[in-house]
């Protein structure tokens, strides 16, 4: 227990790097992609699984696809393109390499890799549809939003939402996972999957959604409040999908025949077993707000992509909100 929580502390300088956001944060996760996927490749490496020979993923390739996704504005799906025509690549370019070496180079890069990147998209997304959320003139919005020009009524929202948003990513998982870990040892009688993690009851799953919504509502209701009800919401969400998310790298590692990832971080094995919950919980709000980033703060559903699309089979739509709506996705 003591040295769980030291290693708990040891990692509270993150926490400063998440407030700080920004190309902090975009170096953070990309230090952290590097880390994680070679964890996860030396997994493989090192399984237990009683395979015909050693399983060899690329960390070059690794590499490579991290540079690429953060450095590169090249847009996911030709992302995906290049991640697949590397790994497949190795088996050009090196007649040792086996198709299993490059599926595992290339599930470590989707799984591991791209998911973190939400970590760091959900710092620098957003803005405009949550100024549209809190505008009452939905000109000023689509002309701000159209000449990059925000008025500065709306200035403190865009700094006030940005960074808060990463912090439902942090509270949803490590709330999670610490309700979820004190509970189930505290009253924990039913296996929810003993092949998998013995130690994961039932009731510690139950606790674990309920400490997500209690410090997300928490969280939502002191830092910004207009959004209350929209953070117990993920709360609620991302305590299931953190739990999954944990699972998930348990039933990963009992395949490979063993019990961490790695020994970096005291009591809790590796820097993945500490951010196996990260990995669901990142893409969750990021495709969360993605949804209802267009929705007013109290409920109502305003979301400009829908509300567009209604609008244009009725041909009552600007088609210059179609240009404004690409360049924030990306498209």
């Amino acid at each position: 227990m003591k040295t769980r929580v030291k290693s708990g502390l040891l990692m509270a300088p993150l926490l400063v790097v998440v407030w700080i956001g920004g190309y902090a944060l975009l170096a953070a996760c990309v230090v952290l992609s590097v880390f994680a996927v070679r964890e996860f490749y030396r997994a493989f490496e090192t399984a237990t699984i009683g395979a015909d020979r050693p399983i060899k993923p690329s960390f070059k390739v690794g590499v490579a696809g991290v540079i690429l996704l953060y450095s590169v504005v090249i847009g996911d799906s030709l992302w995906f393109i290049i991640v697949v025509v590397m790994c497949f690549a190795m088996l050009l370019m090196n007649d040792k390499r086996s198709v299993t070496d490059s599926l595992v180079t290339m599930a470590g890069l989707f799984y591991v890799v791209y998911f973190i990147c939400f970590i760091y998209r959900t710092d620098t997304s957003f803005s405009p549809y949550f100024i549209y959320s809190i505008s009452e003139d939905r000109s000023v919005f689509e002309s701000a939003l159209a000449s990059g020009n925000v008025p500065n009524q709306f200035t403190p929202y865009i700094h006030g939402f940005k960074n808060n948003f990463v912090w439902l990513i942090v509270f949803s998982a490590f709330a999670t996972d610490i309700f979820a870990f004190f509970i189930g040892r505290s009253i924990g009688r039913h296996k929810i999957a003993p092949k998998l993690s013995p130690k994961k009851t039932v009731e510690g799953c139950i606790g674990g959604v309920v400490g997500s919504v209690l410090v997300c509502g928490l969280f939502g209701y002191f830092a910004i409040p207009e959004f209350f009800i929209h953070c117990v919401v993920i709360g609620a969400l991302g305590g299931v999908v953190s739990q999954f998310g944990d699972l998930t790298a348990s039933a990963i590692k009992r395949r490979l025949g063993m019990k961490d990832y790695g020994t970096l971080i005291p009591g809790h094995g590796g820097l993945l077993d500490r951010i196996d919950s990260l990995l669901f919980t990142a893409p969750l709000v990021y495709l969360y707000l993605s949804i209802v980033s267009g929705w007013t703060l109290n409920g109502d559903m305003k979301t400009p992509v829908f509300e567009y699309l209604w609008e244009s089979m009725n041909g009552t739509v600007d088609p210059s909100v179609f240009d404004i709506l690409g360049r924030q996705f990306g498209m």
